[in-house]
């Protein structure tokens, strides 16, 4: 089985063939790691249900307010508009960390992004992710704050399961960041393609070269696109907010981000108007008509002719016929490689690069299978990092270390409420 699935890679994926050469080789040659995260042995008492198993009888939001807002997992809340909760990561990304939910704001249907709460609320979200970036950093901590939109996947192993929105909190330690350094080889370097592609999706650094040009010709606010690759090694769209974390109180920022979602899901909402049919459903996708998105991108006023060049040799690489062949792909645990994710899914980060600027990070992606937080660039190592969960779980003493890290994290931010 093992050779097929290798012969099998090789029909079904050629990185080289959705990339122009030269953009391809700049993939190939920046830094990525895969790092190993343990789970975390506490259980809430009274058994409460798990997310996958009730959601489907509960529905979405009943779902995450009876799993994931438990009393024994909220570790505070924070008393502003959506009365947000710091909550407890069953499945972490890492010792320092927790998950923020609102618990109010909903009008009794889930919000699966951050712009379907009122501006109020989004601005507890702000608060809480500045509060904790301070306080993470006046610890010896490297913060980063982070959520994922994927409103649709569904069926195969998605960045988002929980599609209510959540913002994660993360801090990361000198130790971490120097394991996960220890881990970090080219991407070329990786003789599976598959993990190449869940590292670095093409259709990221693709779609991000796309909304470099449209950003330029609309700005979002005062914030300047920066394309993948030309600043620093990061594969996808950023943006420089400023170099405090008050910043992203600021009004301008909360406007400049909301012109960016609705730019990013807007213009493949567009696109999938012009170029896709049928519906989306369990191992269900649309078909795309090649010849029709080739017409599409010539179509566009504002797009570069380098980077329609890019969108040309993108789509003629796709191999759209798979999608039809989904079943032996699935039984070759083959779907990551043709397979996209339903509709449009992209990753938000938030952190400080190396000179102490606070940057915005739009990541979307079509192929590969990491959220926001779960796959991130991390400036401070130049390195993207995919988290891997299972590797053994957190002993007495790292739990009691999460703990000290939590009361005195959920701590700080609540009193800065006060």
């Amino acid at each position: 089985m093992s050779e097929r699935v290798a012969e099998l890679e090789q029909v079904l994926l050629q990185p080289s063939s959705l990339l122009p050469d030269e953009l391809e080789a700049q993939r190939l040659s920046v830094l990525g790691a895969e790092y190993g995260v343990k789970g975390d042995p506490r259980t809430p008492p009274g058994d409460p249900p798990r997310y996958k198993d009730c959601r489907d009888e509960l529905g979405e939001l009943e779902a995450v307010r009876r799993s994931m807002l438990n009393p024994y997992d909220i570790h505070a809340e924070y008393d502003g508009p959506g009365k947000l909760a710091l909550v407890r990561k069953g499945l972490p990304h890492g010792m320092n960390e927790m998950t923020v939910l609102a618990q109010e704001g909903y009008n009794d249907k889930p919000v699966d992004n951050l712009f379907g709460f009122a501006p109020d609320v989004r601005r507890s979200f702000y608060e809480v992710g500045a509060s904790f970036s301070e306080f993470a950093e006046a610890e010896g901590l490297y913060p980063l704050l982070s959520y994922t939109y994927d409103p649709q996947t569904r069926d195969r192993k998605p960045p988002q399961s929980v599609k209510t929105y959540h913002l994660q909190l993360t801090a990361r330690s000198d130790q971490e960041l120097a394991e996960m350094a220890g881990n970090a080889q080219t991407l070329g370097a990786y003789e599976s393609t598959i993990k190449q592609r869940q590292l670095i999706d093409e259709s990221s650094v693709v779609y991000s070269l796309a909304l470099a040009d449209y950003f330029s010709a609309y700005p979002a606010g005062s914030l300047t696109p920066i394309a993948p690759f030309t600043r620093d090694s990061c594969p996808n769209l950023r943006f420089q907010i400023g170099n405090d974390w008050q910043d992203i109180l600021k009004p301008e920022f909360d406007k400049s981000l909301e012109a960016i979602h609705d730019a990013v899901t807007g213009l493949f909402a567009d696109f999938a108007d012009a170029t896709m049919q049928g519906v989306t459903g369990i191992w269900q996708r649309p078909d795309l008509d090649q010849n029709a998105a080739h017409t599409y991108i010539d179509s566009i006023p504002w797009m570069q002719p380098e980077t329609k060049a890019v969108l040309h040799q993108f789509m003629q690489g796709l191999r759209t016929k798979h999608l039809q062949r989904v079943e032996s792909l699935k039984k070759l645990g083959m779907t990551s490689h043709v397979f996209p994710v339903a509709g449009l899914c992209y990753g938000t980060a938030i952190n400080k690069d190396n000179n102490g600027n606070l940057m915005l990070s739009i990541r979307p992606q079509f192929f590969g299978e990491g959220g926001g937080t779960g796959l991130q660039y991390l400036d401070p190592i130049n390195t993207t990092v995919k988290m891997t969960k299972g590797s053994g779980m957190y002993n007495k003493q790292e739990v009691l270390a999460k703990q000290v890290f939590e009361r005195k994290c959920a701590a700080y931010i609540v009193n800065l409420a006060s």
